[in-house]
């Protein structure tokens, strides 16, 4: 097994600042640059993940290592979000498995989620316990709460120590930095992507609310004029839905009336 020197890791903590944290280890470009190259930290993280002791991890390899200080790509990892349509469990493991009979592919591949969002939420149980000294070093926003964990988990200790060295590199804040600032315009887009496609939501939702007024009072023979007095609208307003509706009489499906007067708003 890869020993830590615990005696300097002791002195390292005591030099630790205070204060806020500037790069916390859920900024995706800090948490691989602290764990790609620090095997003796790596080995306690895969050792809590896998449940597992870390003698039994005979080999660490990282595949995919970034060159520190150089700039990454956007196809990267997003910490610290809620699966979609998935339980808000603390710790789950996904594995192949067939659809039909639900035979397990093999049971040297699974997909293992620490989900740090449950941390937030107390009814919520977090075992294993190790697991969750990790996941609070993850969501950690202060040096004080990292000392705390570092002082009764070696291996959080050694990766305390390397974040606070590359903590101190100008190079490597600028490249956080830089995710942090990407991180921020991808959320910016998406939220106001989410407004756009909730307002688009309502006009389309008003919309298909008159049209199929308009159909039900074309399906009683009614001209235009009536209907605008009908739904107390101007008659310059529904006409381009009328014009529409009316083609297709005498069924007036309003899913294909909306379709089609959506191409001409085109």
């Amino acid at each position: 097994m890869i020993q830590e020197n615990t005696i300097d890791l002791k002195k390292e903590l005591e030099t630790l600042p205070k204060g806020e944290l500037r790069y916390t280890m859920r900024n995706d470009y800090m948490f691989k640059a602290v764990l790609q190259d620090n095997e003796f930290a790596l080995r306690g993280l895969l050792a809590a993940l896998l449940e597992m002791s870390v003698d039994s991890i005979i080999d660490v390899e990282t595949l995919n290592p970034i060159e520190l200080g150089q700039a990454v790509d956007d196809k990267t990892c997003i910490l610290d979000f809620w699966l979609p349509n998935k339980a808000h469990d603390f710790y789950s493991e996904y594995v192949f498995m067939n659809r039909k009979n639900h035979e397990i592919y093999s049971d040297k591949m699974s997909m293992r989620v620490l989900n740090l969002k449950a941390i937030e939420d107390d009814s919520i149980d977090k075992e294993p316990k190790e697991l969750y000294e990790w996941a609070k070093f993850f969501k950690a926003t202060t040096w004080e709460e990292i000392k705390m964990l570092a002082q009764n988990n070696e291996y959080i200790a050694g990766t305390v120590v390397r974040l606070k060295k590359l903590s101190d590199d100008e190079k490597i804040r600028m490249q956080c930095e830089a995710r942090q600032d990407y991180e921020r315009t991808i959320a910016s887009y998406r939220a106001d992507g989410i407004r756009v496609g909730r307002d688009e939501g309502i006009k389309e939702g008003d919309t298909l609310r008159l049209l199929s007024l308009i159909r039900k009072k074309l399906a009683k023979g009614k001209e235009l004029e009536e209907i605008a007095d009908d739904l107390e609208e101007e008659v310059n307003t529904i006409k381009p839905m009328y014009d529409v509706a009316i083609k297709f009489s005498p069924d007036y499906d309003v899913e294909k009336i909306f379709e089609e007067y959506k191409k001409v708003l085109q």
